[in-house]
């Protein structure tokens, strides 16, 4: 299948000499930028509206790419799986991408992306549940060093607005798990592509940000460097190191991506944070952050059976 990762073909052959981890690696950087963006934007754009108008025209660039390789109809759906790809919308964008944006918003940068890491945890426990995936002690030990990760950072915050950004962190994870759920069922199960499975939840999850309009005080009036910011958001933190990533998959081995991304998106996120925003990097910070990354790790590092 033709994809996004195609698309590159128009920037130069080399991209596709580069090895799969660097891809992997180089597409976790990028991811990792989103909270700078955000940040940059600031009150201008309100969270929620910035999330729809992000992923709505993430989905046009991705829709446009397809379409300019001739590959548009690997994003066709069928209309008895639309209540799938709604689920899969609102679970893991209007809450996950939703909440982490909301949160960024009034959190620092490290506490947010540390603490939403609990996902690929949760993930595990929801798959053993929904897609009788077995869990073992492995899995069990990475809940217990993720639930003391979480503490560490959660537990010891003092300032009542970064708490509150943190809990809609931590809510936010638990979405993006559920999002996730639904899309390996969409993909192994259903048979459709990965484009298709990022495509429908981006269209239908955006859209049903619109439900969370009226619990924000709706703003949008970006400077002229704000447009730039908001084109970098979509552009450089959403559509490029999703595309990264696709190719990357080719030449990595399963169990290898998310360990990679582990790796990369929190660390370059707390760095970037601090290069670019000048947000300290508290003791806690970092003790909590190592704890999750271990435990996310030891959760994926060798795939689990299906009973």
């Amino acid at each position: 299948m033709v994809t996004l990762s195609c698309i590159f073909r128009l920037g130069g052959p080399y991209i596709y000499t580069m090895k799969g981890p660097l891809l992997i690696i180089i597409s976790g950087v990028l991811f990792g930028s989103v909270g700078v963006f955000v940040k940059l934007i600031g009150p201008s754009i309100s969270p929620f509206l910035l999330t729809f108008a992000r992923l709505l025209l993430a989905a046009a660039i991705i829709f446009l790419a397809h379409f300019l390789v001739k590959s548009h109809r690997s994003l066709a759906m069928k209309k008895g799986d639309v209540p799938l790809f709604v689920a899969a919308g609102f679970s893991g964008i209007t809450i996950g991408f939703g909440l982490f944006v909301a949160a960024l918003s009034i959190a620092p940068v490290a506490d947010v992306v540390l603490l939403v890491y609990i996902y690929p945890i949760i993930t595990a426990l929801l798959a053993a549940v929904f897609l009788k995936e077995r869990i073992g002690k492995r899995e069990i030990a990475a809940l217990i060093i993720m639930s003391a990760g979480v503490w560490v950072i959660y537990g010891f915050r003092t300032e009542l607005l970064a708490n509150i950004g943190n809990l809609f962190a931590i809510i936010s994870g638990v979405g993006y798990s559920f999002g996730i759920i639904i899309a390996r069922h969409v993909l192994h199960d259903k048979g459709y592509s990965l484009w298709a499975a990022l495509f429908w939840p981006f269209v239908f999850g955006s859209l049903l940000l619109v439900l969370l309009f009226p619990f924000e005080a709706l703003a949008f009036a970006p400077s002229a460097m704000g447009i730039w910011y908001f084109l970098g958001l979509v552009i450089i933190s959403t559509a490029i190191p999703y595309g990264l990533y696709d190719a990357g998959l080719r030449s990595v081995e399963a169990h290898m991506a998310p360990i990679l991304t582990i790796l990369t998106e929190p660390l370059s996120a707390v760095l970037l944070a601090w290069i670019i925003l000048g947000e300290g990097i508290g003791a806690t910070v970092i003790a909590g952050g190592i704890l999750i990354v271990l435990a996310n790790i030891l959760a994926v590092k060798e795939g689990r059976k299906v009973r």
